[in-house]
């Protein structure tokens, strides 16, 4: 129980594209928790299990973007939140509303919707654009949906946006649309071969 806990709680959150990948990234952090002496939760919440609270019960995924909150459990968030100079966010907003506007009939097929929720201002002279898809968990429908999700990054980025919360997807297009100087994706290799010369975190991020 909470009770019976000293000390911190400490919880992770990995992602994957397949269950062999969601495994090997799952066995490497509980090697890393074992060795430094954590011990491991129950399963329910009562037990002290707060992913289950976090992910579970409370249906964080919903919740922390309203755009999302409409769409049920068999469907999925696809995020393309920026940061943007907020000389350029009428221009970026008419953008998003161009783009869906140009395909609706590839979302409709594809079972998604797209939209922006909420615009944060803040504090030097840009602002937070709540962005991204919601769509079908279908795995048919699944490419087409990655498509569109990245296609509407691309657009972002092109108009000036930069990345919110990067995950596989944003990082990718952030690597394939080539929107910044070569020396900066070279050196963000020697980067990651400097810090993780055995790409053991997030492999696949950024193309790498």
């Amino acid at each position: 129980t909470w009770g019976d806990i000293k000390g911190g709680v400490v919880f992770y959150v990995t992602e994957a594209f397949d269950e062999k990948v969601l495994e090997r990234n799952s066995e490497i952090l509980e090697s890393i928790a074992k060795k430094y002496s954590t011990r491991e939760l129950g399963p329910s919440a009562n037990e002290g299990n707060i992913t289950d609270w976090y992910y579970g019960e409370q249906g964080h995924w919903q919740i922390y973007h309203p755009l999302f909150s409409v769409c049920g459990p068999d469907y999925f968030a696809c995020t393309t939140e920026v940061i943007v100079p907020v000389s350029r966010f009428p221009e970026i907003l008419y953008k998003l509303d161009e783009w869906e506007e140009k395909k609706q009939e590839e979302l409709f097929d594809a079972e998604a919707e797209a939209g922006t929720s909420h615009i944060v201002m803040l504090n030097h002279n840009s602002c937070y654009i709540g962005s991204g898809l919601i769509a079908t968990s279908d795995e048919d429908l699944k490419e087409d949906v990655i498509s569109l999700w990245k296609e509407q990054f691309e657009l972002l980025l092109k108009a000036g946006g930069v990345i919110y919360m990067c995950g596989q997807i944003g990082s990718q297009v952030l690597v394939d649309s080539r929107i910044y100087d070569e020396r900066f994706y070279n050196f963000f290799k020697k980067v990651k071969n400097l810090v993780d010369p055995n790409n053991i975190i997030s492999p696949g991020k950024f193309r790498l």
